[in-house]
């Protein structure tokens, strides 16, 4: 999160300058549906390498990696199966720094990574880096097609400092009048959680007025062609979820569910925020 002065996440209107001067640019046309308001979606280009094991680069090219670990390669061009719980890696195109996933990809329970050449970490593109952006790719619950030009990343550009301490955002919360929302009404600085940012709670109040809570990932293998939207019935790929008596939910381990948040939140337009795990579920992942 953060305001927008001389130091921060760049905003559209920064990023379109970017790519206008060339300081990001890309095989084709970067298009007008790319730019988000404080991101650029990225596309994969024509080839998916299957390799053998996720990877950093450390000191060497990916390409030099990628020689190590290929298995084999797909063309992406009238499109390609990639299978669940199997590691590819896709050369965006040409894109010259965090990367996130798209919110779309990671409701389908799709895990992407962007890795830059002598880079030791993931999602990170370094000052003044210069060369390809590669994207690692694994699906976790159901086999998807992907072809060129898809989009299942975004970049955010960042200058200096862009992280607001938990003062900051104590001190925007009493400003604006509240951040979080239960329906319509503010949730007050008194009941929120606030420890390296703004905690958001599960809602298993159950959906009009029933123990129904959610969704979790069939396991039928069933393909999606993310190019497709409003296409496929729900049902065929997720089975919904109830809380138990208690009005409890117990997650099974290996399982993929889809649950909404208690709040609701409003980000003020000049700042930009992001969803993170919290370090207690990171621990149990």
């Amino acid at each position: 999160m953060t305001e927008a002065t001389g130091e921060g996440v760049l905003p559209r209107q920064d990023i379109a300058e970017m790519v206008k001067q060339r300081m990001v640019t890309s095989e084709f046309t970067i298009e007008d549906h790319q730019f988000q308001p404080a991101s650029l979606d990225l596309r994969v280009g024509e080839v998916a390498h299957r390799v053998q094991c996720s990877f950093l680069p450390g000191g060497e090219a990916v390409e030099e990696k990628l020689d190590r670990y290929l298995i084999h390669s797909l063309n992406l061009v009238d499109g390609a199966v990639l299978e669940p719980f199997t590691v590819y890696v896709i050369p965006p195109e040409g894109l010259r720094a965090k990367a996130n996933p798209r919110s779309t990809t990671g409701r389908l329970d799709v895990f992407t990574r962007v890795i830059s050449d002598r880079s030791d970490r993931f999602d990170e593109i370094k000052d003044g880096y210069k060369g390809p952006l590669y994207l690692e790719v694994l699906s976790r619950s159901f086999p998807i097609l992907v072809r060129r030009k898809m989009s299942l990343c975004q970049l955010r550009f960042v200058r200096g400092e862009s992280r607001c301490s938990d003062s900051d955002v104590a001190d925007l919360y009493r400003s604006e009048d509240s951040l979080l929302f239960q329906g319509a009404t503010p949730v007050s600085f008194a009941e929120i959680v606030l420890r390296e940012g703004l905690y958001l709670g599960v809602d298993l109040a159950g959906i009009n007025g029933t123990d129904w809570v959610g969704y979790k990932a069939r396991n039928n293998r069933r393909l999606i062609d993310l190019s497709k939207s409003n296409h496929y019935n729900l049902l065929d790929f997720w089975e919904p979820v109830f809380r138990d008596s208690k009005g409890q939910l117990i997650l099974e381990k290996g399982e993929f569910y889809l649950l909404t948040s208690k709040e609701k939140v409003r980000i003020p337009p000049q700042y930009a925020a992001e969803m993170v795990t919290t370090d207690s579920i990171r621990r149990l992942l």
